[in-house]
């Protein structure tokens, strides 16, 4: 099992054909996800599927008004990943995921049309150190 979070920084996107103007957007989540592994001396591979619940918030710019939203973000997640395990709690970690969003809030600026929606499949990577308990 893998208990995680994380914020992806803000993120600019200019509604189409409305150049200077549209929404500032980050995400806050956090995730369980099963995972399995198999270790040849200190090289581990395996993956993880799970699910991500969190909150997508956008700031408009450009507009007079520009006002703020957020909505509940939800996807399902799977990520292959590799390890080299340094001690016996230590781990540096390589991962590819793509996830499925069940829910696609749509970001709209009054008199400008809309600005933003998460793609039907979204994909990240990371590399980072791990601790095992």
């Amino acid at each position: 099992m893998e208990l995680g979070g994380a914020y992806l920084l803000s993120q600019r996107a200019e509604a189409l054909g409305a150049q200077g103007r549209g929404g500032d957007f980050d995400l806050l989540v956090g995730t369980l996800a099963g995972c399995a592994a198999s270790r040849v001396s200190r090289v581990e591979l395996g993956g993880c599927v799970g699910v991500e619940v969190g909150r997508l918030q956008g700031l408009g710019f450009g507009v007079s008004d520009p006002g703020s939203g957020a909505d509940l973000w939800l996807a399902l997640n799977a990520s292959p990943r590799a390890s080299l395990v340094l001690t016996p709690r230590w781990s540096l970690v390589a991962e590819i995921g793509v996830g499925v969003p069940l829910r696609r809030p749509r970001f709209v600026l009054d008199g400008v049309g809309a600005v933003f929606q998460a793609s039907a499949v979204v994909g990240r990577a990371s590399l980072g150190a791990e601790v095992h308990f």
